[in-house]
C-alpha cells in the first residue's frame, strides 16, 4: 500500500511537468504555423498588390476614352446645375415671396427626391450602365433646366428643383460606375480617374454661381436657366 501510495505521489508530482511540456510543444507548434503563414503571405504579397494608378495617367485616358470623357464632363455639368439651382432658384422663390423656412422646406423635399431616386437607380443592373444611358439621363437633366424658362411660379420652380434633384441623382450614380466596370483595369487606376471627375465638378461648382450672378445682375434670370439647359443638351449630344 505504501508503495502504491508513493507511486501515486510521484505521478501527481509528474503532471505538471508533462503539461508543461505539452503546453511547451502546442505553443511551438502554434509558433511555427505563424511564421509558415507570414512567409507565404509575404510571398504572395508582390503579385496580389495591385500598383497604384497616377493623376497624369488619369489625365491621359479621360483625353483619350472617349466613355471617361463623357462621364468627367457629365460630373462638370452637375458641378454647373448644383452651382446654378444652389444660388437662383431660392432667389425666384423669394422673390415670389416665399419665407426662408419656406424654401427650407422646398429645399428638404428635393432631397428627399434625391435619396429616392439614389435608392432607384440602385437597382439599375450594371450591364445595362453605357454612354448611351448616361447621355438620355443628362438631356432629361438639360430639359428639366427649360422649366424656368417657361414660367418662374413658385410652382414651376419647385417642380424645377423636384424633377431636377431626381436625374442629378441617377447620374451622380451612373457615371461613377463606368470608370470602374468599362475603362479601367482595377480600382487603384480608378480612384484617380474619379479624382479627376471630382475636381471638374469641384471647378465648376466653384465658376457657376459666379457666372450666374453676373448674369442675374445684368439681365433677365430666365437668361441663367436657359444657358445651363443649353450647355446641358449640349453635353448629352456630344455624349450620345
Amino acid at each position: 500500500t505504501a508503495a502504491l501510495v508513493d507511486g501515486d505521489a510521484r505521478g501527481d508530482a509528474a503532471l505538471p511537468c508533462r503539461l508543461s511540456a505539452r503546453v511547451a510543444l502546442l505553443g511551438r507548434e502554434a509558433r511555427e504555423q505563424v511564421v509558415h503563414t507570414l512567409v507565404l503571405g509575404l510571398d504572395r504579397a508582390p503579385t496580389e498588390v495591385a500598383p497604384s494608378g497616377r493623376l497624369r495617367d488619369a489625365m491621359a485616358l479621360t483625353r483619350r476614352d472617349r466613355s471617361i470623357a463623357g462621364v468627367t464632363v457629365t460630373s462638370a455639368l452637375l458641378g454647373v446645375v448644383t452651382g446654378v439651382s444652389g444660388l437662383i432658384a431660392p432667389l425666384v422663390l423669394a422673390a415670389n415671396g416665399l419665407s426662408a423656412s419656406a424654401i427650407g422646406i422646398v429645399v428638404a423635399l428635393s432631397a428627399v427626391v434625391w435619396i429616392c431616386a439614389g435608392a432607384l437607380s440602385s437597382r439599375v443592373p450594371a450591364v445595362r450602365i453605357d454612354a448611351r444611358l448616361v447621355g438620355a439621363a443628362v438631356a432629361a437633366l438639360g430639359l428639366t433646366w427649360l422649366i424656368p424658362v417657361f414660367s418662374l411660379s413658385t410652382l414651376a420652380i419647385v417642380g424645377f428643383l423636384l424633377v431636377s434633384a431626381a436625374f442629378r441623382s441617377l447620374l451622380g450614380a451612373l457615371i461613377f460606375i463606368i470608370p470602374v466596370r468599362l475603362a479601367v483595369a482595377s480600382e487603384a487606376h480608378a480612384a484617380p480617374v474619379i479624382g479627376v471627375m471630382n475636381a471638374a465638378w469641384a471647378a465648376m461648382a466653384l465658376a457657376a454661381p459666379l457666372a450666374a450672378g453676373i448674369v442675374v445682375g445684368g439681365a433677365d434670370v430666365r437668361w441663367a436657366f436657359f444657358c445651363t439647359a443649353v450647355v446641358g443638351l449640349g453635353v448629352a449630344a456630344w455624349i450620345l
